[in-house]
């Protein structure tokens, strides 16, 4: 492939990097704007703390249940209007989300911080259109080469959008910072994408391709549809668990280090891009194990160990030893995920496996979407007791698994 061919796939590259990197940056943001017994975001509208933790999971439910649908759409929309338009409008939607939720921070406007949010998370359903949009642009020889590509972009993403979201909304590293900053610094570069893939990008859709018929609730069929067959449903099952205890984690270990340790909005950016660098790591040592171990070996060590990590975070003895739980969290994940998608795929018949990325994004959507209800038990427990649920979830996963395997046998 020529220098010249690979830029052409360069606005496809960054696009998948800003969608990653805005859904990176909101997370210490959220913490740092609503997190807290005594948000002033919250306290300026007299809500009580009942109500803050149901807001609260609002803004963490809106995102994976948009993006659910909004990827259903959004492929089917491609179908019709052909990748490039669709790409390009997800972008200006993305721009426009980031500039809303930054609004929202100036206007001190929960609903319209709800809108940004929600917008964003069906705007990220354009994800798998980018990566189609590469695979199909790409000469076969190196076509793995490009979606390598891709897996370096995402990666860059989650490290740099927590790192600009804690340290450009810190007052105290610069006056000129804010909570909205990030957000408009998201906005800036969502929109430059937008501009520089209608110049730049080739389209995709063929002439004469058949519509798809829109079908925004295709994502739940989907995940009904798993459970419906009998090779799939205890896997399917551990599955969606593991999905569930990572949603917790993620979602709720910055307000524990915000509570528990007292960390500032930078603090929380380098904590999530210290995950965000340790993700490719867990996952280069789950690429090296999958030659060296069984794939069975693979599902049970990786979620034991990853409710274990969970259980260290909990035990909050110091926040050094939470760094610690954090990567083991990060690595083990990955070899507990890869080894998964290989147990599922061995479980798939082989006329359905192309069915196989569909019903992942299904049960990741639905794993999120139940994991972002976690906040409202902030009002009857605390947050290391939270992350110990998030633990157990976890054994549950490996127990669940591990007793598929002995009766398989």
């Amino acid at each position: 492939m020529t220098i010249k061919s690979t830029r052409s796939l360069a606005p496809c590259f960054y696009s998948v990097a800003i969608d990653i990197l805005g859904y990176g940056l909101v997370y210490p943001l959220i913490a740092a704007i609503f997190a807290g017994e005594h948000s002033d975001f919250f306290a300026k509208h007299h809500i009580s703390s009942d109500t803050h933790f149901f807001y609260l999971s609002a803004i963490y439910v809106l995102y994976p249940l948009f993006m659910l649908f909004g990827s259903s759409f959004i492929t089917d929309l491609a179908d019709t209007l052909g990748r490039k338009k669709v790409l390009i409008l997800s972008m200006a939607l993305l721009c426009l989300s980031f500039w809303l939720m930054g609004n929202s921070v100036e206007q001190e406007s929960f609903v319209i911080f709800l809108c940004g949010r929600a917008l964003s998370g069906f705007a990220a359903g354009s994800q798998p259109l980018a990566h189609s949009c590469v695979a199909e642009l790409s000469p076969l020889r190196f076509k793995a080469r490009n979606l390598g590509i891709i897996a370096v972009c995402q990666a860059t993403g989650l490290i740099l959008g927590p790192l600009i979201g804690g340290i450009f909304s810190d007052a105290n590293l610069n006056p000129g910072f804010g909570y909205e900053v990030p957000f408009y610094i998201a906005a800036g570069a969502a929109g430059a994408g937008a501009i520089w893939m209608a110049f730049s990008l080739e389209e995709t859709r063929a002439k004469g391709a058949k519509e798809s018929v829109f079908n925004v609730l295709r994502p739940i069929f989907i995940f009904l549809d798993v459970f419906k067959q009998k090779s799939l449903r205890i896997v399917a099952f551990g599955f969606l668990l593991m999905q569930i205890a990572f949603g917790v984690y993620f979602q709720i270990i910055s307000i524990f280090l915000k509570d528990i340790f007292r960390y500032q909005s930078w603090e929380l950016g380098l904590y999530y891009a210290f995950l965000g660098a340790a993700f490719p790591v867990g996952l280069g040592f789950a690429r090296y194990l999958s030659s060296r171990i069984s794939m069975q070996a693979g599902v049970l060590w990786g979620l034991f160990a990853l409710s274990a990590s969970l259980s260290i975070a909990a035990l909050s003895l110091s926040h050094e030893l939470v760094w610690f739980a954090g990567f083991l969290f990060a690595v083990t994940d990955m070899l507990a995920y890869v080894s998964m998608i290989r147990a599922f795929s061995h479980a798939l018949e082989k006329k359905r496996q192309h069915w196989n990325a569909g019903t992942f994004g299904a049960l990741i959507g639905v794993g999120f979407i139940i994991s972002g209800f976690c906040p409202n038990l902030l009002d009857v427990i605390n947050t290391e007791s939270i992350l110990f649920v998030a633990s157990a979830i976890a054994a549950i996963a490996w127990l669940t698994m591990t007793m598929h395997y002995k009766v398989s046998k």
